[in-house]
């Protein structure tokens, strides 16, 4: 059995503008275990633990919808933090006319196939570091959610991908499956 997400990768090129603007935007802080840049992606749609042939239907779903899409481009907003378990500081991403479509397509499909539906409303962001408990409230009194850096960032979405997450003791090891070029 395999974790299993819907996501959109980066180049090396936009995770390294994700870092570098991080790395300006934020001293280092105690209990804050930051994502690596190899790990940087967007998630769509979290599957879970799927088994061999229920791995190859995800993949030609994802196929499928590639092809109803022409690439976009995704831009970030600001950081934010979520104020909540799992607590985790990210960037917001701006909704548009099509992430909404690709996301709402990639969720029918996936309960087409069986999956549940996500219960949370789309809340477009890329994770940047994920925060102890016991360390929150002194990351919330400090100025990480002041920061007001005008972000200028934009990412080009051309492809899709099913990833794969091995989950380690020192965090998460992502694998793209399967990426499929959008319009093709």
């Amino acid at each position: 059995m395999k974790r299993l997400f819907i996501a959109i990768d980066f180049s090396e090129g936009e995770k390294e503008a994700v870092e570098g603007l991080k790395n300006k935007c934020f001293k280092e802080y105690p209990g804050v275990r930051w994502i690596p840049r190899g790990n940087l992606h967007f998630t769509l749609k979290f599957i879970g633990f799927v088994k061999g042939e229920k791995i190859k239907k995800i993949e030609e779903a994802l196929l499928k919808i590639s092809r109803e899409f022409k690439k976009f481009t995704l831009r970030v907003r600001r950081f934010r933090t979520f104020n909540r378990e799992p607590f985790i500081v990210f960037l917001e991403i701006e909704k548009s006319k099509e992430l909404e479509q690709l996301a709402g397509r990639i969720e029918e499909e996936t309960r087409r196939l069986g999956f549940p539906e996500e219960n949370r409303s789309f809340n477009p962001h890329i994770t940047l570091a994920r925060v102890k408990a016991n360390e929150w409230r002194k990351l919330l009194m400090s100025d990480i959610n002041t920061v007001e850096e005008k972000l200028d960032l934009q990412f080009e979405v051309d492809s899709i991908e099913v990833m794969e997450s091995d989950l380690k003791f020192d965090g998460a090891e992502y694998a793209t499956l399967e990426s499929c070029a959008l319009g093709e």
